[in-house]
């Protein structure tokens, strides 16, 4: 082919190039493709399982799998499928021997996932009302095992602790480890690039999910926070965009069964972890949520957004940030004050304990905008959370994507609008974290 060098280049002895059109002597020749698609209509399901809680069984903690798969599946997802059915096979057990979490327990298995995450949307939009007021988190099991090199965790920031926390207690399943080694020491060792001097001692930060899997309706309609985990290959030694095999015919079992996971036990380690943050948020008296930790993110966000060249226009522009560096600064002695009163809870005033529980498991739905962030074309689904957005890793997603208009005087309200917009809404949400007479 002509045109320029591709940025990413195959094995074949063959110069890889972007188009378009052909070098001689084929400069002439056409590609004729022909595509035969059936459009038709095919009933699909849900599977939900409950293990109704003893103390709040209004209390929801959610976890799911799609079990659909393009091929076999033997990664996606039936490496999920396989942990989801363990744990509920587990947790039904010790409903058996006599033991309730103190809040309820809901299994989900998502039909339709790969034809647009059509089960769990769907489940998300006609229970909205119901999960808007009850649920408190939701866990995502997509691809379990895509390798046996170390466990990728993302979501909310104020769930990471309860992630984190979780893989301290779980031993690595690798033989390169003596028995002691947990998923979190190898986190620590192996999820740090190349030339990173950060701290391993203090490996607390997660990404945030994309748009890609089961916990797009929960995070970006609802409001519910997430935590999705898996296990994955080397990254850094052999970068790809996902694992080789992804979405193939060679998703096979005997790929699994001989060549990821001989003898399961990276399935028995992932089943472990996401059983434990199960029982965590599942049955803490009070909930595992670190809500300085959000602060802590928010702040982060502000100080990369600031970095990027756009920030700069924005201020050249006449615009200033310093109401809104102000609602973050805000929001962080809000979570400040409310640790500390949580440490001095009375745990005898039930009520007292319910009331702080609420205020941290429907902390993320003060951040979702009722009237969404600017779209660039209508084919944009309509994303609502101010700070995260499934197809957009940039800080501040409404703000960046109205730098992104192209007509300048649509550009520049949509900035004045969506930076107003970002500071209500971060000082909306201190105001949730206050005492309930003090806002």
């Amino acid at each position: 082919m002509e045109g320029e060098q591709a940025p990413r280049t195959g094995t074949l002895d063959i110069e890889y190039r972007t188009g378009p059109g052909f070098k001689a002597p084929y400069k002439d020749h056409r590609v004729r493709i022909v595509i035969n698609s059936n459009t038709s209509q095919h009933w699909t399901y849900n599977v939900m399982g409950y293990l109704k809680g003893e103390f709040e069984p209004d209390r929801y903690i959610l976890i799911g799998n799609h079990r659909d798969a393009w091929g076999l599946g033997s990664v996606d997802p039936t490496s999920g499928t396989a942990c989801l059915l363990e744990l509920s096979r587990v947790f039904g057990k010790l409903k058996q021997e006599g033991w309730r979490p103190r809040r309820t327990i809901i299994f989900g298995s998502w039909g339709a996932e790969e034809f647009g995450l059509i089960g769990s949307v769907e489940y998300t939009e006609e229970f909205y009302m119901n999960l808007v007021e009850r649920a408190v988190a939701y866990l995502n099991i997509d691809i379990a095992v895509a390798g046996s090199y170390v466990l990728r965790v993302s979501g909310s920031p104020h769930l990471a602790n309860v992630a984190l926390d979780s893989a301290k207690t779980v031993r690595d399943p690798s033989a390169a480890f003596d028995d002691k080694t947990t998923l979190y020491n190898t986190m620590n060792v192996r999820l740090t690039s190349p030339g990173n001097n950060s701290n391993k001692n203090s490996f607390r930060e997660i990404p945030m999910v994309l748009g890609g899997s089961d916990y797009y309706g929960f995070v970006f309609g609802v409001g519910v926070p997430t935590i999705s985990a898996f296990y994955s290959y080397n990254f850094y030694d052999h970068w790809r965009s996902f694992y080789p095999l992804y979405h193939t015919s060679y998703e096979t079992f005997r790929l699994m069964d001989e060549l990821i996971d001989p003898g399961f036990k990276t399935h028995q380690a992932v089943a472990q972890i996401f059983g434990e943050m199960l029982r965590r948020l599942g049955d803490e008296y009070i909930l595992p949520i670190d809500v300085v930790a959000y602060a802590d993110y928010i702040q982060r966000q502000f100080d990369d957004f600031k970095s990027l060249n756009i920030s700069k226009e924005i201020t050249n522009h006449g615009f200033s940030f310093d109401y809104l560096e102000g609602a973050i600064t805000n929001f962080s002695i809000a979570a400040s004050n409310f640790n500390d009163r949580l440490k001095h809870i009375d745990k005898e005033r039930v009520l007292d304990v319910r009331k702080v529980n609420d205020q941290m498991a429907l902390l993320d739905r003060a951040f979702l905008d009722r009237e969404g962030l600017p779209r660039l074309n209508l084919q944009q689904r309509i994303q609502r959370h101010v700070l995260f957005a499934p197809t957009n890793e940039h800080p501040f997603p409404g703000l960046y994507t109205a730098m992104k208009i192209e007509d300048e005087e649509l550009r520049w309200q949509s900035v004045d609008k969506q930076l107003s917009v970002l500071t209500f809404t971060i000082e909306s949400a201190a105001s949730t974290l206050l005492d309930v007479v003090s806002w």
